[in-house]
């Protein structure tokens, strides 16, 4: 049976912004005077702490706390990671976290090995994390199962142990921890520490979900709109993606915000469109800000912008996203939305271009042959940004690499026999080009030329001579051209291979 993977994310959360606070609840239990009076200072500390006055808190837990109370030492050591009340103190967290614990606080534990896991105002220490870890989990911390269980998975503070993950993130999930849920679902899904179990992986995940776990969301979102694990349901995916994006997740406030833009599940909405979109893209998506870039440019949704496009663009571009980079080139090399910078423009072409962007290449292969960009020191990147555009249509390359060509280029001139081949009028063409620029030595056109010959497209079909300039091509280094005449030798008989051994060893000589 094909397995099923639900979960495409795999979150570690170990970072002091997602440790969760004791409830107010909890930390007064463990105080036995705290629920008796309202004028127990540690139960106005915690209400003032819940409403927010974090300054009244933090100046006042340190003398409950030098009296050795459990809940303030807690609560002292979580607001100086969290640098509530006043700046970050991770060794002032680390000291008054370890009294607490030494006098068998849980939470505080689980804190502290938080502290050791990440080398936070102490020397990491991932075997005394575990150590913590493990003794706030024996006694029922859930957190702290939960990260015992994502260290023996990762293998960090002891030896990589599935099973031993399974069974701690089984007891955090059973508690109704939906990281652990999640977590867990993953193990399931991929038959880590247990029997594979499609059932049981999705049954996990959708807990995790419906215990407002954003990741879990998504992936159920995906899941129902791919019909992967479960029955592919258009409603129910756009209901899960709505629930993650209403819980504040980026990813899944750019789909919904997709979603209504394109009337994809759900009646076409422009306005709740750029709701979402604007949401993720404040907080940073690239994918959205380069949505509302196109928005603005295009004019769906909103009145037609190019500044506003271009300042999204930007932003998405900054973030990292390809596309949106070469979108805001576009609008540097013309002018649209922003002064004309061709500076600018072919800076922002060349990093897309590095990234193998087809259609950066060819813009800039473009400039090159329109005269717009100085070619670059090196000639072999400025024939081969021409040649995208080329194949991309752009008909003028043809006459920059001709150019090349007749200055006996080879590099060139198999580029042209490539473009030259896309018109079969101009086959015949192509073969003479692609024979000038192998007999010149190129990697490229010999192989092409090669191919040629085991086809017979454009001349007769003859094995040894495709053998032969498959084979030049493969001993300086064409590694598609070493698999390509191994599989051609397997068509020609021992004598046939000789002489096409011996016509290569003639070439070169």
């Amino acid at each position: 049976m094909k397995r099923r993977h639900y979960l495409p994310l795999m979150i570690l959360l170990l970072l002091p912004a997602h440790i969760g606070f004791l409830p107010v609840g909890r930390a007064l239990a463990q105080n036995a005077n705290a629920t008796e009076s309202p004028d127990n200072p540690m139960a106005e500390i915690e209400r003032a702490y819940l409403n927010g006055d974090f300054a009244f808190a933090r100046a006042r837990l340190p003398a409950l706390a030098e009296q050795g109370n459990q809940v303030a030492q807690f609560r002292l050591g979580y607001m100086l990671v969290k640098g509530q009340g006043g700046p970050v103190d991770n060794p002032g967290a680390v000291g008054w976290l370890t009294k607490a614990t030494e006098s068998g606080h849980l939470d505080s534990a689980t804190l502290l090995g938080q502290l050791y896991l990440q080398g936070l105002g102490v020397e990491k220490d991932d075997r005394k994390a575990l150590q913590l870890l493990e003794h706030a989990a024996d006694r029922g911390s859930t957190k702290s199962q939960l990260l015992i269980g994502q260290m023996y998975r990762q293998g960090l503070g002891a030896t990589k142990d599935l099973e031993t993950a399974a069974r701690w993130l089984q007891s955090a999930a059973r508690a109704q921890d939906a990281d652990a849920q999640y977590e867990l679902s993953s193990m399931f899904s991929r038959g880590e520490g247990v029997a594979q179990d499609d059932t049981e992986a999705l049954k996990w995940l959708t807990l995790a979900a419906e215990n407002g776990k954003a990741e879990a969301q998504i992936s159920l979102g995906f899941n129902y709109s791919s019909g992967t694990g479960v029955e592919k349901d258009a409603a129910k995916s756009l209901a899960w993606f709505r629930r993650a994006a209403e819980g504040g997740h980026p990813m899944a406030q750019r789909i919904l915000g997709a979603a209504y833009l394109q009337g994809e599940g759900v009646a076409q909405n422009f306005s709740e469109a750029l709701k979402w979109l604007r949401l993720a893209a404040d907080a940073g998506d690239a994918a959205a800000q380069s949505n509302l870039g196109f928005a603005y440019a295009t004019g769906k949704g909103v009145a037609q912008d190019d500044t506003q496009a271009a300042v999204w663009y930007r932003a998405a571009s900054n973030n990292g996203l390809i596309r949106a980079q070469v979108a805001l080139a576009r609008f540097y090399e013309t002018g649209r939305g922003v002064e004309q910078d061709l500076a600018e423009a072919s800076k922002l072409y060349r990093t897309a271009a590095e990234t193998g962007n087809a259609v950066a290449l060819a813009q800039l292969g473009r400039m090159v042959h329109q005269g717009t960009l100085t070619p670059p020191a090196k000639q072999i990147d400025a024939i081969s940004w021409v040649f995208r555009a080329g194949v991309n249509g752009d008909e003028a390359a043809i006459d920059w690499l001709q150019n090349l060509a007749d200055q006996n280029i080879p590099m060139a001139q198999g580029r042209l026999a490539q473009l030259l081949r896309q018109d079969a009028d101009q086959l015949p063409a192509a073969v003479s080009m692609f024979q000038r620029a192998a007999n010149n030595g190129d990697l490229y056109a010999q192989y092409q030329l090669g191919q040629l010959y085991a086809s017979g497209e454009g001349v007769d079909q003859d094995y040894v001579q495709a053998h032969m300039w498959i084979n030049l091509s493969a001993v300086s280094g064409n590694r598609e051209a070493l698999r390509a005449r191994d599989v051609i030798a397997k068509l020609m008989t021992p004598q046939q291979i000789a002489d096409a051994q011996q016509l290569a060893r003639d070439f070169g000589q």
